[in-house]
């Protein structure tokens, strides 16, 4: 065992104590919180959910309003309001009202004037059950966990509502299993609906082993005793023995561990499901790690001991047969404390194949000077402990990351800026990184260039005027927070604006490129060798149109993802023109007038243009390191989807 593993647990609690309290320092450092920041957050989530759900804007995500709104207080809700038409220069009403209808836009205003729970209840359960389909999961999720008396106000402020009765209005909307299970809900009765949940996953064609997790991780030991009772009343059948006929192997002790609210046996389970899923799809070594996380040590010990009680040998012996390298160097620090360390994330996150972007700049992200210092320091002595070499966190860093993700990380190894001026810097050292030919181009398409830019010098100027009077107040502190907050949304938003723009522009390259190839050889080449000539075409035009188009943004380590990319969009442009051409010709057959051969043209080229989305759209997935983390398996499902 490494002697890094060996002194986990030694400095386990220490660094739990370093970390509560460097966090609250960062919050003692920073601009003045109050209703500002949260109502900042909703309102760019609402307009996100209404102008930014596509490529051009079309679309609404009416999920993430209701979410955004829900359980939020009347004096936030006002803030809301009042921001989103400071920061988009927009009422917030009025996109509501052009952006849903009917029950939505209901349920959207209930929400935004902080109507009452039961009002918002009773309107969500109207949406449930109005219109074509019916949401059974809104509906049980809805009355779940009420008591009869709360019941009894959604009924009337429902009907007072909609002049309408809600348990009819349900009873004509459902049926079966989820009728059984909401007249449930609609008496206050729980275990009841939860015994109707587990017995419908049970019978018919197959077991729903998630939905029997899901009822039985809600109940408590009284609670679930009162199930195997009420089961039996129900069904004449021990609940016990009805899942014991439908389950095996470590399923079924996982699920009978959660019976006996026994935690370290449920975790051991999941872990044996994990090292068992080898001949699908290879141990599922992120399945391991989240079972491991965030333990305490003594949780960690039940569970190692669960497992050695249970499938007769020790948890770490398993490991070492099924890992190897840095994956089981990664669990073995996990089962000894729980959770990794910042340098030991960033040493697993650039360790292997690929790199972790995301949780390289998670590890460093809003970190102090002195904290960025420890974890070199850290970093350090971790890479000569497990590899024997000396080596900087830097030098890493350089050699795994380019583009947009090293600019965020260098900013991040400066540690968390301290002062308004600093704060102020680095939003336009953003503002100036996104510029170039990619943000004009970007540009056309949305209005969060010009927002970042006002922003930025917004809280310049702010903090100008703050300055004349020779102290800067909390209230000019926020003002300035206010803007640097906006900025950086936008930054955030012209950024995926940009990267849309950039594969668009790819595509388009590659395809042309493919095109004129195929097009040059005048029919004397065959389709095969005019598909190579494509694909030469199709990757190098795609990788530069789209390096041209990121600038400064773009990811070299990405060059070969997008060589490949470019490679199938040209080779599929080449090869979908048979399949589009056998469509057309059918087409034609029914006729010979301007809408027939309209008709034609439009299934050639909708079949051309699916069958090269479709390659190139599978190969975008497939190439991509993020579709395999969980395994080949989900990879695979990952790239079909």
């Amino acid at each position: 065992m490494p002697k890094v593993v060996e002194e986990a647990q030694v400095q386990q609690v220490n660094t739990q104590n370093e970390v509560s309290t460097s966090h609250s320092i960062r919050r003692l450092q920073s601009p003045s919180e109050s209703i500002d920041h949260k109502a900042i957050e909703v309102a760019e989530t609402l307009y996100n959910a209404m102008f930014r759900t596509g490529f051009f804007g079309l679309g609404t995500d009416e999920k993430a309003i209701f979410k955004a709104l829900k359980g939020l207080p009347k004096e936030v809700l006002v803030e809301v309001e009042r921001l989103y038409k400071e920061h988009y220069g927009r009422n917030l009403r009025a996109d509501l009202r052009s952006e849903l209808s009917g029950s939505d836009l209901r349920l959207a205003f209930e929400l935004l004037n902080g109507s009452s729970k039961e009002v918002i209840e009773a309107t969500a359960l109207r949406r449930a059950v109005k219109g074509a389909g019916t949401d059974e999961d809104t509906i049980k999720n809805t009355l779940k966990n009420k008591s009869p008396e709360e019941i009894q106000e959604i009924k009337e402020q429902y009907h007072e509502l909609f002049g309408r009765d809600l348990e009819a209005d349900l009873k004509s909307d459902l049926s079966g299993a989820d009728e059984q299970i909401v007249k449930a809900l609609l008496q206050g009765d729980n275990i009841t609906a939860a015994a109707v949940e587990i017995h419908s996953a049970i019978k018919g064609a197959g077991t729903n082993e998630n939905k029997i997790k899901q009822q039985l991780t809600k109940l408590n030991r009284e609670e679930i005793e009162s199930l195997k009772k009420r089961y039996k009343e129900l069904y004449g059948k021990d609940l016990v023995v009805a899942l014991d006929n439908d389950l095996s192997g470590a399923e079924q002790d996982e699920i009978f561990a959660m019976l006996d609210k026994d935690e370290a046996s449920a975790s051991a389970a999941r872990l044996r499901q994990a090292f068992e899923a080898w001949e699908l799809d290879g141990t599922k070594e992120s399945a391991i790690y989240r079972e491991l996380q965030g333990k305490s040590r003594e949780e960690l010990i039940a569970i190692e001991n669960a497992y050695k009680e249970k499938y007769g040998e020790s948890l770490n012996e398993r490991l070492r047969r099924e890992l190897s390298g840095t994956e089981l160097l990664k669990a073995e620090l996990l089962l000894r404390q729980g959770h990794l360390t910042e340098a030991q994330e960033l040493y697993f996150a650039m360790k292997g194949a690929g790199t972790n972007e995301e949780a390289v700049k998670k590890a460093l992200q809003g970190k102090t000077k002195e904290e960025i210092e420890k974890i070199k320091r850290e970093f350090k002595e971790f890479v000569k402990e497990v590899e024997g070499k000396d080596a900087t966190l830097e030098e890493w860093l350089k050699s795994e990351l380019s583009g947009r993700d090293e600019f965020e990380v260098k900013i991040s190894l400066r540690g968390a800026p301290q002062t308004i001026e600093e704060r102020i810097s680095i939003l336009e050292e953003r503002v100036r990184f996104e510029s170039g030919l990619g943000g004009k181009l970007a540009g056309i398409f949305t209005n969060s260039d010009n927002l970042m830019r006002q922003n930025l010098q917004k809280a310049k100027e702010a903090l100008e005027q703050a300055k004349k009077d020779g102290i800067i107040t909390e209230a000019e502190k926020k003002i300035i927070a206010k803007y640097l907050e906006f900025g950086n949304q936008d930054v955030k938003a012209f950024r995926e604006v940009k990267d849309t723009v950039a594969d668009t522009a790819a595509t388009t390259a590659a395809t042309l490129a493919a095109t004129a190839a195929f097009l040059g050889t005048a029919g004397t080449a065959g389709i095969g060798m005019a598909a190579l000539l494509a694909a030469g075409g199709g990757g190098l035009s795609y990788t530069g149109t789209k390096a041209l188009v990121e600038g400064e943004a773009y990811d070299l380590q990405n060059i070969g993802l997008d060589s490949i990319i470019g490679t199938v969009e040209g080779m599929a442009t080449v090869l979908s023109v048979g399949a589009g051409k056998v469509a057309s010709a059918a087409a034609r057959r029914l006729g010979h007038s301007l809408s027939r051969r309209l008709m034609g043209f439009l299934v050639e080229a909708g079949i051309d243009g699916g069958v090269s989305g479709a390659l190139g759209g599978g190969v975008r997935t497939a190439v991509d390191k993020k579709a395999w983390r969980e395994g080949v398996f989900e990879g695979i499902r990952n790239v079909l989807a």
